[in-house]
């Protein structure tokens, strides 16, 4: 019996499709998904990590995203949105610090908000990887 639809490929891949879904993904928190046409996903990440993001830094002020004195912390935090970056060149520029408690609290859940966006990266960019956007 001969295959009716022999030019599809079901094992074809899209690493372009993949890579716009990352840079997507890193632009803005459940981009990748907006990409893959995920969008109760895309919403639902955008909330939860973007929630998790300002909480910190409502707890322990703007200033715990700095790139001179915390420099582990920021790595994390730049994961969320290259936003951060810039906020980080704002508080630098403005000489503001943070301190006690309140700024460590706010430095983890910042950074747990970019490590949660990278999973959510890694996912989006796997999902492009297998379909065409």
């Amino acid at each position: 019996m001969k295959s009716v639809n022999k030019n599809i490929n079901r094992n074809e891949n899209y690493p372009a499709s993949a890579a716009i879904a990352a840079i997507a993904g890193w632009l803005v928190p459940g981009g990748g998904f907006l990409i893959t046409r995920q969008y109760a996903k895309a919403a639902v990440l955008f909330c939860s990590i973007s929630a998790i993001f300002l909480t910190g830094i409502y707890v322990g002020s703007i200033a715990v995203i700095d790139i001179v004195y915390a420099k582990p912390w920021f790595i994390g935090q730049i994961l969320y949105s290259p936003a951060v970056g810039f906020i980080a060149k704002a508080v630098q520029s403005s000489g503001l610090q943070a301190h006690g408690r309140p700024a460590e609290i706010g430095q983890i859940y910042t950074t747990v908000a970019g490590m949660m966006n990278l999973l959510a990266i890694i996912r989006a960019s796997s999902t492009a990887y297998k379909t065409k956007i």
